[in-house]
């Protein structure tokens, strides 16, 4: 598109040295005269695009820490799980050792709780990407719309000038 970076605009006039053609090469020269003279410096690169990618990116990687650190607690929570059906059958068994297994069941819980901690933290930054990628999504549609209505002008200018030369033709 034009509002890339590096993009350029190029326009082929077509004009004869035949004197029966004076007339439309001299309105040819004048057109191209004039659209030499637009300025499109309006039309700047779109970062809100890059912005977006790079947001989507960063929500992608936080959902992949997300997702392993779940399956972290998932594990935790299984081996947990497993540890207290292993001490049914041997409570006797175990009963001088019920401090070491406190201290393993509390390390358990803190971990978990912190990991709880941090999905909720990557839940809320989730949703505050979330709510930026829109934002941003609602902004590139604005600009996107100014866009064409400012082709259309363009196109409509275009149209009348061609307009005007045609009139200009048969006037003569």
């Amino acid at each position: 598109t034009m509002a890339q970076e590096n993009a350029k605009i190029t326009m082929f006039f077509t004009v004869s040295p035949a004197e029966t053609c004076v007339s439309e090469t001299l309105n040819t020269l004048v057109f191209a005269q004039k659209l030499q003279n637009i300025n499109l410096s309006y039309l700047k690169k779109n970062t809100i695009g890059e912005k977006l990618e790079s947001i989507t990116k960063q929500l992608d990687r936080e959902r992949g820490e997300k997702n392993q650190i779940v399956k972290k607690i998932d594990r935790i929570q299984r081996d947990l799980d497993n540890y207290k059906n292993s001490l049914k059958g041997k409570e006797d068994e175990l009963s001088n050792n019920s401090d070491k297994i406190k201290k393993r069941e509390k390390d358990v819980q803190d971990q978990n709780e912190r990991m709880v901690k941090e999905i909720n933290e990557l839940k809320r930054r989730e949703e505050q990407l979330l709510k930026e990628k829109n934002r941003m999504q609602t902004q590139l549609n604005k600009e996107r719309d100014s866009k064409k209505k400012l082709n259309s002008q363009l196109k409509q200018k275009a149209k009348e000038f061609k307009d005007y030369l045609n009139a200009d033709e048969q006037r003569k």
